[in-house]
């Protein structure tokens, strides 16, 4: 491919990309409906590519995931050490269109944000930084110039706290690389085993009242499993990560029972830390009347 008629597409939005992941890779179903999609959207494939995924990867093409520990050690037990798919296409709209195609494609076979089977870059910056990387690393010396796109610059020494792409704060935070590793491992293993479907084996017994948490796309895992590890300061860090991978999955989740004031803080605590909870009462229970 001619590298200045190759900038020239993708600078007029005719040229973009699917990476597809591991569970994409392995679902034939999916992929004959990826194609059928690719097709539907007028698109043409110009160029394919497949590479082992290494963790050393992660940094380029998901800055903002690497810094996060939690998200970077998931990531890892995700794509490390498998094989990936490129198909970079050409079209009118093109990273409007494999975007519609990622919701599709996600909404109808994906299991949670880490065995969702694609990825599509989300803009024209993402798009040359990552396509420009994996044109590298697949053997292809182009290069696309830099483009300047201030939503999408990331500072890696942002302050986790402030900043809804690092998320991971508190008492979370504190738990160190090394044992937020362990906990992705135990966790992924768990999920690996026994089915993602499987993974929440939590007993909710009943109470006054129940907290529900919804899913939730303005804020990252990280940054969930950090609020919730704040608020129950009872539950081990395997159960955090859990509850949200399962929140993610299902879309909502009862996730904790008690006495009906008790939840009603803690709904609206979590509420307050910008996440989408939920008080449910127990109307069969007498002594909840008196709150009703």
């Amino acid at each position: 491919m001619n590298t200045k008629d190759l900038e020239n597409r993708v600078d007029n939005e005719k040229l973009s990309f699917i990476l597809i992941k591991p569970d994409g890779m392995n679902n034939l179903v999916m992929l004959e409906d990826l194609a059928s999609q690719v097709e539907l959207f007028g698109l043409s494939i110009v160029d394919t590519c497949k590479f082992i995924f290494k963790k050393e990867y992660i940094k380029s093409l998901w800055p903002s995931h690497y810094v996060c520990p939690l998200t970077s050690a998931l990531l890892n037990k995700y794509l490390t050490g498998y094989e990936l798919k490129v198909l970079v296409l050409e079209g009118e709209d093109s990273i409007t269109k494999t975007n519609k195609i990622k919701s599709y494609i996600r909404q109808k076979y994906s299991l949670g944000a880490f065995s969702n089977c694609i990825h599509t870059p989300s803009n024209l910056s993402e798009l040359k930084s990552q396509l420009e990387f994996i044109f590298r690393i697949t053997g292809k010396d182009i290069h696309f110039s830099k483009h300047n796109n201030s939503s999408t610059d990331f500072n890696p020494n942002s302050n986790p706290n402030t900043n809804p792409l690092l998320g991971i704060w508190g008492r979370f935070a504190d738990l160190g690389e090394e044992i937020l590793s362990d906990v992705v491992e135990k966790v992924w293993n768990l999920g690996k085993n026994n089915g993602w479907e499987n993974l929440w084996s939590y007993t909710i017994p009943p109470d006054e009242a129940y907290v529900k948490l919804h899913v939730d796309y303005k804020n990252s895992i990280a940054y969930v499993c950090s609020c919730l590890y704040e608020l129950f300061t009872y539950w081990e860090p395997e159960r955090v990560l859990i509850t949200v991978l399962e929140v993610d999955r299902t879309g909502s989740l009862i996730i904790a029972s008690g006495k009906y004031n008790d939840m009603a803080s803690k709904a609206i605590k979590l509420r307050e830390m910008g996440l989408i909870s939920e008080l449910i009462p127990n109307i069969q229970n007498e002594l909840v009347n008196q709150y009703l």
